[in-house]
């Protein structure tokens, strides 16, 4: 079997089980449990052994060592099982330690529009802030269905602005101008809270995919504290095209995913990985569509209270 053949049934099984739940019932919360399982389910054969494929959350702890409860679920965690316990376990879900953990990806159903796309990468931050303060954890977020390129820019820049704005009580509460209505006008939108503590570079997560091409990755500039993001992608997709280049970018997160394990692995590990991912055939990396500058101070803004942020759904303004 050749590599392209590989990689599609590979990719082929895992469209046609998330999708299969959608002929029986459009219950968002069903088909988005569905899709989740089988993105975490492909990836519980394809990590090594030493690595497993979880749910739960990370053990959080204060300055006195006490266990501290928390509220965040986590969708997928890529955890070191053999040199770390768990606090808790049943079945494949747990609460392990921060040690163990190589990745953290989250597992969004729908992404479609600027503000989906902004509250789905504020939400990133305040978990990796959550559970993991000082940022050293990879984190991505992946969704199925998605718009272009230009949607995750533009949350990607209303971000940029959001952190530098001054704020009282910690959070930043606005009303954006959003593209509304059948002539699609300028109108208010409704109000959105965020919090600028978390919204630089560093909380944000590693990697973004989406099942429409959707690819965002960070990079540093070689600059103290300097980020950008790579962001790349069709920039028109139609409703009926959403989620179809979903192929190429489970093989991208997993190429992400054993990227990440790889550095801790046995010494063969590295060729061995290498190998792995030649098979599964990522592909070349994208050329860049935008870089988006995300160091202090940068110009490269978007005021959505000034100007419309796009939209490509009503309900999503």
């Amino acid at each position: 079997m050749d590599r392209s053949r590989f990689r599609d049934v590979l990719v082929q099984r895992v469209r046609a089980q998330a999708t299969l739940i959608g002929a029986f019932t459009t219950h968002r919360t069903l088909t988005g449990s569905a899709r989740e399982r089988a993105i975490v389910q492909v990836l519980r054969e394809m990590l090594p052994r030493r690595f497993e494929a979880l749910t739960g959350t990370v053990a959080a702890f204060g300055a006195d060592g006490q266990l501290i409860t928390t509220d965040r679920q986590i969708d997928l965690m890529v955890v070191d099982t053999w040199l770390y316990p768990t606090l808790f376990r049943d079945g494949e879900t747990a609460v392990v330690f921060a040690d163990a953990v190589r990745a953290l990806v989250e597992i969004k159903t729908t992404t479609v529009g600027t503000w989906a796309w902004v509250d789905a990468l504020a939400q990133s931050a305040a978990l990796g802030d959550a559970v993991d303060p000082e940022s050293q954890i990879p984190r991505v977020v992946f969704a199925y269905e998605t718009g272009g390129q230009e949607e995750l820019a533009a949350a990607l820049r209303i971000l940029n602005w959001s952190r530098t704005r001054p704020t009282v009580a910690g959070d930043l509460t606005f009303t954006p101008l959003v593209k509304r209505g059948r002539e699609r006008g300028l109108r208010p939108g409704k109000a959105r809270v965020l919090r600028p503590p978390l919204l630089g570079a560093a909380h944000l997560p590693k990697l973004v995919v989406g099942g429409s091409g959707v690819f965002g990755m960070k990079l540093t500039t070689g600059d103290a504290g300097g980020w950008r993001f790579r962001v790349d992608g069709p920039t028109g997709i139609s409703r009926s095209a959403r989620g179809r280049e979903i192929e190429p970018q489970v093989a991208r997160l997993l190429e992400f995913l054993l990227g990440a394990t790889g550095d801790s692995a046995s010494p063969s590990a590295h060729r061995v990985h290498q190998q792995l991912r030649g098979v599964i055939g990522g592909g070349a990396d994208p050329l860049a569509g935008a870089i988006i500058d995300m160091n202090e101070g940068t110009p490269d803004v978007l005021d959505p209270t000034a100007v419309a942020a796009q939209e490509d759904d009503e309900e999503l303004a």
